[in-house]
């Protein structure tokens, strides 16, 4: 067997992110299938990162972007993101 690269379309938000320069870019991104899910994880994130002081942000398509820009703009360790339903 060959092993056969797959391109995988990037999610607009990573997009945003790869091309814009932040102050401080996120060290990890974690991908849900789904925006609940997405949701879940970050609220245990929260959870973590208080006593460590790690922040973390959701981003989700589907909602104003806004919100979500501001917060990457002011510097996340870990974002959660999910792919929005745009490219379905």
């Amino acid at each position: 067997m060959i092993p056969i690269p797959i391109p995988i379309p990037t999610p607009p938000i990573v997009a945003y992110i790869n091309t814009h320069l932040f102050p401080y870019p996120p060290g990890i991104l974690v991908l849900a299938p789904t925006r609940e899910l997405a949701c879940q994880i970050e609220e245990q994130a929260v959870k973590f990162g208080r006593s460590s002081f790690i922040r973390s942000c959701c981003a989700y398509g589907g909602a104003a972007k806004g919100f979500q820009i501001q917060r990457l703009k002011q510097g996340i360790d870990v974002l959660i993101a999910t792919p929005g339903m745009d490219g379905v």
